[in-house]
C-alpha cells in the first residue's frame, strides 16, 4: 500500500517516513512482530500530520533523501510542534549521505543513523534504547 500504513496511529510509538512505501511497509510490519506500534507515511506532510495527532510517539525514522526535500527538514519542522519535554529520538536512513548531511542534521537535533538497507538488529536495539 502507498502512501500511508496504519496498525495504530493514536498508540504509534514509532513513526516513519520513507518515499520507498514497500520498505516503510516493511519495518512497520517487522516492529509489529517485535510487539512495537508503528505507522509509516511517504508523504512529509503526511507525516507531520500524523505526529501532530499523535501523543505516544516516541521514535521517528526518516529516510533523509525524500524527493523533494530532506529529511532533517521534515524534521525542524516537526520539532516546532512539542509534545513535551522530550523531543522524540530521531533515527535517520541512508544509502548515501554526505557531510553535508550529517552537518545539517546535527544542527537540528540530536539523531542516529542507520545506512540502507537498514541493519534490521540495529536499527531494533536503537529503537529500544529510546522507548
Amino acid at each position: 500500500m502507498a502512501g500511508i500504513v496504519i496498525s495504530n496511529k493514536q498508540s504509534a510509538q514509532v513513526l516513519i517516513l520513507d518515499d520507498e512505501a514497500d520498505l516503510a511497509d516493511e519495518l512497520v510490519d517487522w516492529l509489529y512482530g517485535k510487539n512495537l506500534i508503528a505507522v509509516s507515511a511517504s508523504d512529509p506532510e503526511k507525516f507531520v500530520e500524523i505526529y501532530k495527532s499523535n501523543d505516544q510517539c516516541r521514535v521517528l525514522i526518516v529516510d533523509l533523501r525524500l524527493p523533494f526535500t530532506f529529511g532533517y527538514e521534515v524534521i525542524r519542522t516537526v520539532l516546532e510542534f512539542p509534545k513535551s519535554s522530550q523531543s522524540p529520538a530521531i533515527i535517520y536512513m541512508s544509502g548515501s549521505p554526505s557531510q553535508d548531511d550529517f552537518d545539517k542534521m546535527s544542527e537540528i537535533s540530536e539523531y542516529d543513523f542507520v545506512a540502507k538497507p537498514p541493519n534490521l538488529d540495529v536499527l531494533y536495539q536503537l529503537i529500544l534504547d529510546k522507548i
